[in-house]
C-alpha cells in the first residue's frame, strides 16, 4: 500500500502569485533543461494538464487581484498572506488513475478550505506526478491565510480529513511521522551495517567507513536494504520506578572512617602543656594589695603578702583577680565575680577538668551593679588629656596618663578624640565654632593639640579666631 503526499505553504510576497504561476506554467526558461542537475524533463513539458484557471501566469495573478478589488481588499500588509499552495503527489509506480485522483483531490482542496482555487495544473514532466494548486485565501471579504493554515493541530486534521475523503478511496494510507533516531542509536546502526558488510563483502575496513560516511545521518534506508531490524533505544525509566527504587545503604561521615563523627563517651587525654601564650601561674591563697599592683610575668610565681587566714582551697576561673595589675582601670563585663568577704582562693598551677568547663562569672561592684564601660573615644581622651569631660562622674582616673605623643593631630585622631564625623568638624569649622587646622601642603592639614585642648575644654562657648587675630 502506498503512501499519500500532501503537503501546504504560505505564499508571501507583493507578487508572489504571479511567480508560483509562472512556474507551474513552466513559463521560466531557467528551469527546462538550462541546469544539468535540473529535475524538469523539458521533452515531457507538453504532458503537463490544466485542470483549472488560466493558461498564463500573467492571466492567474490579475484573477487574483480582480477577486481582491471586487471584494474590497485595497491594500494588505508587507508579510500577508497572499495565497496558499497545495501540492498532491503519487508514487511513480502507483496505478491509480491519475486524473481522477488529481480532480478529486482539488475538488477537496476547494471545499475544505473554502477559498477560490485560481489555478490547478498537474505536471507529468519530473519523476513523480504531482499536482500544484493555487488558493486565493479571500474569505468574507477578508485575506485570512494564517488562519486558514493554521498550526501543528490543524495540519494533523488536514492530513486526516484528506485521508478519509480522497486517500482512502484510492488506497493511500496516511504518512506516519518518521522519528528522528538519537546519536547512539545511529552509532549501533552504523555498527550492525559495518559488522554485516565485513563478514560478506570481503572490503577493507577504510573501504567500508568510506561506504557507510553518507549514512551515518540517516541509517534507515541502509538497514532496510541489508535487511537489518533499526536498533531501538533502551526504554527510559518512568518516575514511578526511579522514586520507588531501593536506595543505596548510606555510608558513615568522613574521611575513610569506620564510625560516623560522633561525640566519643571516653573522657580526653590530660594536656601536660597549655596552648595558650601565658602559661599558668601559681597563686597562693592570698589578697593583692589594692594600692601596690605587682607586675605578673610569663612562667613567674606570685607570692603576695597573706592578709587572711581563713581562705578555702578551692579553685577559680580566672587567671587573676580584679585588683591585679593584668586589670585595666575599667574592668570588663565578664570579669570574675568579686567577694566582699574572705580573700579569693588560690588557684593551683594545673587547670583541672572543672576549671575548663567552668561558666564566666559577670564582676559586680560591691553596690551589686556593674560599673559603666566608657566608649573607645572617651577612653582615647582619657589617655591623651588625663581627664573625663562626659562622665566625670566616673573616678579612680589615670594616675600617670602617657602625654600626647605629637603636637599636631591627624583628622582621623581628631574625629576619634571629639567623636565628630568629618562632615560635622567641616561644618563647625566654616561657622567658628571648632578649630581650623593649619593646611600644610596641597592636600595635608593638621590640627594644634593646645587648640583641640581648649575646644575640650569649653565645647559650646568656643570660638575659633578670625584670620586678622590669628595673625
Amino acid at each position: 500500500m502506498h503512501a499519500q503526499f500532501l503537503r501546504i505553504k504560505k505564499l508571501t510576497g507583493k507578487a508572489i502569485i504571479e511567480v508560483a504561476a509562472r512556474h507551474n506554467h513552466r513559463e521560466i526558461l531557467a528551469e527546462l533543461g538550462a541546469s544539468p542537475d535540473g529535475h524538469i524533463d523539458p521533452t515531457r513539458v507538453e504532458l503537463n494538464c490544466i485542470l483549472h484557471g488560466h493558461s498564463t501566469a500573467a492571466a492567474v495573478a490579475g484573477e487574483a487581484q480582480s477577486l481582491m478589488d471586487a471584494a474590497g481588499v485595497r491594500s494588505l500588509r508587507k508579510d500577508a498572506v497572499r495565497g496558499i499552495e497545495v501540492i498532491f503527489s503519487l508514487p511513480p509506480e502507483s496505478s491509480v488513475d491519475h486524473d481522477r485522483f488529481f480532480n478529486d483531490s482539488v475538488q477537496w482542496a476547494g471545499q475544505y478550505f473554502d477559498a477560490p482555487v485560481i489555478s490547478a495544473i498537474v505536471h507529468n514532466d519530473e519523476s513523480a506526478p504531482h499536482c500544484h494548486v493555487l488558493l486565493l485565501p479571500l474569505v468574507n471579504g477578508r485575506m485570512i491565510g494564517s488562519e486558514l493554515v493554521g498550526g501543528r493541530a490543524k495540519l494533523q486534521a488536514l492530513q486526516a480529513d484528506f485521508q478519509a475523503q480522497v486517500g482512502q478511496r484510492y488506497g493511500l494510507a496516511r504518512q506516519t511521522a518518521q522519528k528522528c533516531l538519537s546519536a547512539a542509536t545511529r552509532k549501533r546502526a552504523i555498527d550492525l551495517a559495518f559488522d554485516v558488510l565485513e563478514a560478506n563483502s570481503g572490503l577493507s575496513n577504510a573501504v567500508l567507513l568510506a561506504l557507510l560516511a553518507p549514512h551515518t545521518s540517516n541509517p534507515a534506508p541502509l538497514l532496510l536494504a541489508l535487511g537489518i531490524a533499526i536498533p531501538t533505544s533502551p526504554a527510559k525509566e518512568s518516575f514511578v520506578a526511579m522514586m520507588t527504587k531501593p536506595c543505596k545503604p548510606e555510608k558513615p561521615i568522613g574521611f575513610g572512617k569506620k564510625k560516623p563523627i560522633r561525640f566519643d563517651g571516653s573522657a580526653a587525654p590530660e594536656k601536660e602543656q597549655t596552648l595558650s601564650c601565658v602559661g599558668f601561674a601559681e597563686i597562693t591563697p592570698s589578697d593583692p594589695p589594692p594600692n601596690e599592683p605587682t607586675s605578673v610575668n610569663q612562667g613567674t610565681t606570685v607570692n603576695p603578702q597573706p592578709t587572711s587566714a581563713s581562705t578555702a582551697s578551692t579553685t577559680s576561673t580566672r587567671r587573676d583577680w580584679p585588683g591585679s595589675p593584668a586589670r585595666s582601670a575599667h574592668p570588663g563585663r565578664h570579669d570574675c565575680e568579686h567577694h566582699s568577704g574572705p580573700a579569693p582562693p588560690a588557684r593551683p598551677s594545673a587547670p583541672t577538668p572543672a576549671m575548663r568547663h567552668a561558666p564566666r562569672r559577670r564582676w559586680k561592684t560591691p553596690e551589686g551593679r556593674a560599673p559603666p564601660v566608657p566608649h573607645t573615644p572617651l577612653l582615647i581622651r582619657t589617655a591623651l588629656f588625663g581627664y573625663n569631660l562626659k562622665e566625670p562622674h566616673m573616678a579612680e582616673q589615670p594616675q600617670n596618663a602617657p602625654a600626647l605623643l605629637a603636637a599636631l593631630l591627624r583628622r582621623q585622631e581628631v574625629e576619634v578624640i571629639v567623636g565628630f564625623a568629618r562632615s560635622a568638624i567641616h561644618r563647625r569649622v566654616a561657622a567658628g565654632t571648632f578649630p581650623r587646622p593649619i593646611k600644610l601642603g596641597r592636600f595635608c592639614v593638621r590640627w594644634r593639640r593646645e587648640d583641640i585642648e581648649e575646644w575640650l575644654a569649653d565645647p559650646t562657648g568656643y570660638r575659633a579666631p578670625t584670620a586678622q587675630e590669628a595673625a
